[in-house]
């Protein structure tokens, strides 16, 4: 299964970083008190805190996605930029929305986001990056 469709590794990385950018990146920094409220989350009156940390995160995730889509297109540093993207976007979110939903500190719509992530880690093992 791992690297199964390896050779299609650069487009699939340059559609997670578009897809992941537009979804979360760019929303995170422009409207983070919108995106909260339409994923189900309390927003506090003060609003100062939660929109540094969205707008630290959403460039977290543009820097992140700029450099996974960069790498995409120079096979020789390929790898590292991929095992960003798995490590940070698919194997790392599975646990953190799993320990959120332990809790009971996260809206349903985080809590749906397990198996959409699972899946996401599930597709970057299939689409590892295969051969030299």
């Amino acid at each position: 299964m791992i690297g199964l469709l390896g050779s299609h590794a650069p487009a699939f990385v340059l559609v997670f970083a578009a897809i992941s950018s537009l979804v979360f990146g760019l929303p995170f920094i422009l409207a983070p008190e919108g995106w909260g409220r339409a994923m189900g989350w309390r927003v506090p009156r003060d609003r100062d805190l939660l929109a540094y940390y969205a707008r630290c995160l959403g460039l977290l995730t543009l820097s992140v996605n700029a450099y996974a889509a960069w790498a995409a297109l120079h096979r020789p540093v390929m790898l590292i930029g991929y095992f960003i993207m798995l490590t940070l976007f698919s194997a790392s979110m599975v646990p953190l929305h799993i320990y959120g939903w332990l809790r009971g500190e996260q809206p349903w719509t985080e809590t749906a986001e397990i198996p959409v992530w699972a899946g996401v880690f599930v597709a970057c093992l299939l689409f590892f990056p295969s051969g030299g």
